[in-house]
């Protein structure tokens, strides 16, 4: 009987644990999730046609970081024409 307690009891504890990290906004590593961030890659090129790959994470319509990914790039002829739209080209967080 004693030993059915105390499994009893453990389990209670455990199942309390996991209950209030589900319904929480916290996770196991104690950092509140937060929502609207997110990541993509997009080629900048530059008025010779060099384009380079740059890794963008945001918040909302806020840039969080902006960096060059390293060895990945592209130098186009001098008669290569960029096919995005213009206003394509500088929108980085627009979601």
């Amino acid at each position: 009987m004693k030993k059915i307690t105390i499994i009893s009891g453990v389990l209670l504890v455990i199942l309390s644990l996991f209950a209030i990290l589900y319904f929480s906004d916290w996770n196991i590593t104690g950092k509140t999730i937060e929502a609207n961030y997110y990541s993509y890659t997009r080629a900048i090129c530059n008025e010779k046609n060099f384009c380079q790959d740059y890794g963008i994470t945001c918040h909302g319509k806020e840039i969080v970081s902006f960096s060059p990914i390293t060895g990945v790039f592209a130098q186009f002829s001098e008669d290569w024409i960029d096919p995005r739209r213009e206003n394509e080209k500088e929108i980085f967080c627009n979601r």
